[in-house]
């Protein structure tokens, strides 16, 4: 209707010289791609989580946090060359177990910590062996932190080959 004969012609010459469908094809695979990009990294942050929260023992303090029962335990020494670890042991029935966690929280700090000094530990009811020197749920909140490092990761490596791939690109063009 609005159409003139001078641009209906360049109508023309675009759909005969392919134009419009080279630019077609163009889109749609650049939204494929995209689409892939997206998969892979939803993959790669799943999978980062996962790693994540294996690597931080979440299952385990996710366990002890809302299942762990509260014990009295007992230093049995301290470490300060491993990170100011503690040692303890804590009993279960007529079983005696024994632990390495960190001070502090609930308990005292590692330099008001003495062999044979009272603390609290939490273990599992289920697996008496595993426990946690003071509380489960610090442990957790902690553990997300470190869960969200992990899943970050995918994101920022492929920003950075996006951006890398961008830059190439913009250099072969110039």
């Amino acid at each position: 209707m609005y159409a003139t004969r001078d641009t209906t012609a360049v109508i023309e010459r675009n759909l005969a010289g392919g134009r419009v469908m080279r630019g077609v094809r163009r889109f749609l695979f650049m939204r494929r791609k995209s689409v892939i990009y997206l998969l892979v990294w939803l993959i790669a942050t799943g999978a980062s989580a996962l790693t994540g929260s294996l690597v931080s023992e979440m299952p385990k303090y996710k366990r002890l946090a809302d299942h762990g029962l509260r014990v009295g335990a007992v230093v049995t020494g301290k470490e300060p060359e491993n990170h100011q670890s503690v040692r303890y042991t804590y009993k279960v029935g007529a079983e005696v177990y024994g632990g390495i966690g960190r001070a502090g929280g609930i308990n005292p700090s590692f330099e008001a910590l003495a062999a044979g000094d009272g603390v609290i530990a939490f273990y599992d009811p289920g697996k008496p062996q595993d426990s946690i020197l003071g509380d489960p749920r610090g442990r957790v909140r902690s553990n997300l932190v470190i869960i969200a490092v992990f899943s970050l990761m995918p994101t920022i490596a492929l920003a950075g080959g996006l951006l890398k791939y961008d830059r190439v690109l913009s250099s072969w063009r110039a």
